[in-house]
């Protein structure tokens, strides 16, 4: 059985000729084709995408393909999905269809609540309610400085009871004895005179306000008429001069590190302790009492070789008048028990 192999004809016969450059722009900016509604409905490769302009064409129902790629991203996704299924098979495929699905999404819509359920929308925190809300710049961690103890006070005053009055007759010579020894003192010595010249002076100074809550504002007046008691009140500012120059020589507060001394733990300080009264007396509107104290120092935690000396225990013999409620000392003496 022969098989006849038909013969070509002369019209479809195709043109070996390359096309000339004018041919080339007619076939790209020429006039379309008129296309047939034949042509259209065949979706043939060979027939142009353009629809012809006719109303008697009936509507056309899309289909898969042309759904799927009516929008930008699902056309960028139908080429990412081919590269896949090219480079990865059909699992990579799929993963990058739902990919592409969840980024097709418009992520601006608010998303829909279920009923019943408010949503409160927070406002955004100004910069003045962050700052007003910041805890402190102080941590828990840092010790709040110490603030020094404050100097004891004590005043006389006729309705204290024999105890009260020895206690604050005590207390009173006791800051009497080292007012003055103080940081402050030190800091703002006078460096043009010597220390002993400066503690001088400082002492001078503290005399008139413990000597007037003693003896009464006219002390100085007596002074001059009273011998002892003169004596008494020099001496006591004398001895206030003394711990003021030991203190200076004993603190290194301000002192240079070079000219600071190790053995001088803390500097000097000396005080008189109130222990009893051993007895009271009154014989002709005079209150006598004798007072038991005892005075200490910390000579222990500082080396100074001009140190005041201590008695340690002595006997304070007072004696003073009451009127209202001011007491004024007439007589004061200590010894050593």
């Amino acid at each position: 059985m022969s098989i006849e192999t038909p013969k070509q004809s002369s019209e479809n016969t195709l043109n070996q000729e390359p096309a000339s450059p004018k041919e080339l722009r007619d076939l790209f900016h020429g006039e379309a084709p008129e296309v047939t509604a034949e042509d259209y409905y065949n979706n043939s490769d060979s027939t142009p995408s353009t629809a012809p302009n006719t109303n008697n064409i009936a509507e056309r129902k899309p289909t898969l393909p042309e759904k799927y790629l009516n929008t930008r991203p699902k056309q960028v996704g139908a080429v990412v999905l081919a590269t896949a299924i090219f480079a990865g098979g059909p699992t990579v495929a799929v993963n990058v269809i739902a990919n592409n699905a969840n980024h097709s999404v418009d992520h601006n819509t608010d998303p829909i609540q279920p009923s019943g359920l408010e949503t409160t929308t927070q406002p955004t925190p100004s910069a003045t309610s962050l700052a007003e809300v910041t805890p402190s710049a102080s941590p828990s961690n840092i010790t709040p400085l110490e603030t020094a103890k404050p100097t004891a006070v004590h005043e006389l005053s006729a309705d204290q009871s024999e105890k009260e009055l020895a206690t604050n007759i005590i207390g009173i010579f006791s800051e009497w004895n080292s007012a003055g020894a103080t940081v402050d003192t030190h800091v703002n010595q006078n460096t043009y005179v010597s220390v002993q010249e400066y503690a001088a002076s400082v002492a001078a100074k503290n005399t008139p306000i413990y000597a007037a809550k003693l003896f009464g504002a006219d002390y100085a007046t007596r002074m001059k008429s009273d011998p002892v008691f003169e004596k008494f009140v020099n001496d006591m500012e004398k001895r206030d001069a003394a711990n003021i120059v030991a203190f200076i020589r004993t603190d290194n507060t301000g002192v240079a590190v070079q000219n600071q001394n190790p053995n001088n733990i803390e500097p000097w300080k000396q005080e008189l302790a109130f222990e009893n009264v051993e007895s009271y007396t009154v014989l002709n509107g005079f209150h006598q009492m004798i007072i038991d104290c005892v005075e200490t120092d910390n000579r222990a935690m500082n080396l100074y070789g001009g140190t005041p000396s201590g008695t340690g225990k002595q006997k304070l013999t007072v004696t003073y008048t009451k009127e209202g409620t001011n007491v004024t000392l007439t007589e004061a003496k200590f010894v050593d028990r």
